[in-house]
């Protein structure tokens, strides 16, 4: 049985921390990494100062008893959009598994737009992941997370041994929303393929994902604007949408592939960061 364990020692770690300069842009204040985690220097790319920050792992994946440690942290009115390079890359283990936990804190007025590349675990992979959001109640949060089976055109479709993925959300040291992702598709492939791509719960898709957004603007504005927007205009995504408690969106979504699902996320993204940040998307360099 695998289990995520906060107080084994990370293989890898990543510790950074935002602040404000005197004209309002933000800044990295602190950084610490240990391989195989590393970022790039930050840079600024809207008008009004928000730093975009590249996570990376220069190994080029997760490897079996790798237990990452990631901490982001904005201080009062800092703006942040953190991202990945490229996909995060499981690889088959032949011996225990890998875990990843990212811890981000945001302070009053801080917003973060934390949107890393989506999960691919292969053929005989084993992971765990865990990400947790202390926020204010003044702060804002887009965030998303996505996992689609590697090696699809190899005949390895949903070959890997185990996935877990857990989402905590908090708002002043209350937890308002836990989800839960557990996939064990090697126990009984077969009856994997039937039960979680054919009865209701993949619809036939191979791409899932996950996208939060928690701020003091009107949801159900929001809601409108993505059915007519976004929703609508990529039928062969399936969408789902709730408003658990206020301030928060929830969005889910299953797609056919992941490039048609980046294609209506980049649209998604667009729609959401006028209505809650009042600014356009940008493009975002990746390799």
């Amino acid at each position: 049985m695998y289990v995520l364990n906060d107080q084994e020692p990370a293989t890898g770690k990543l510790d950074v921390v935002f602040k404000n300069k005197d004209n309002g842009e933000t800044f990295v204040a602190h950084q610490f990494y240990k391989l195989p985690m590393q970022i790039m220097p930050s840079y600024t790319q809207d008008s009004d100062g928000t730093a975009f920050l590249y996570m990376l792992n220069p190994s080029s994946g997760l490897l079996q008893y790798d237990r990452i440690k990631i901490s982001l942290e904005l201080k009062e009115d800092a703006k942040a959009l953190v991202t990945t390079p490229s996909t995060n890359k499981i690889y088959r283990m032949d011996e225990d598994c890998a875990t990843q936990i990212t811890n981000i804190k945001l302070a009053d007025n801080s917003v973060m737009e934390y949107l890393p590349e989506h999960n691919v675990p292969f053929k005989g992979s084993r992971y765990l992941q865990q990400n947790n959001y202390y926020l204010e109640d003044s702060s804002k949060l887009i965030a998303w997370d996505i996992v689609t089976p590697g090696r699809k055109l190899c005949d390895e479709y949903f070959d890997f041994d185990f996935y877990f993925a857990e989402t905590n959300l908090f708002i002043d040291g209350r937890r308002i929303l836990c989800e839960r992702t557990r996939l064990e598709p090697s126990i009984n492939k077969e009856q994997f393929l039937h039960k979680y791509l054919s009865t209701g719960i993949y619809e036939g898709m191979d791409t899932a994902g996950t996208l939060i957004i928690y701020s003091q603007t009107d949801k159900s504005r929001l809601m409108d604007q993505l059915y007519d927007d976004c929703f609508v205009e990529f039928p062969r995504i399936l969408w789902g949408a709730s408003i658990p408690c206020e301030n928060l969106l929830v969005i889910k979504f299953l797609a056919e592939n992941v490039l048609y699902m980046q294609d209506a996320l980049a649209v998604v993204w667009n729609t959401v960061r006028k209505e809650i940040l009042g600014k356009a998307a940008v493009k975002i360099r990746k390799v």
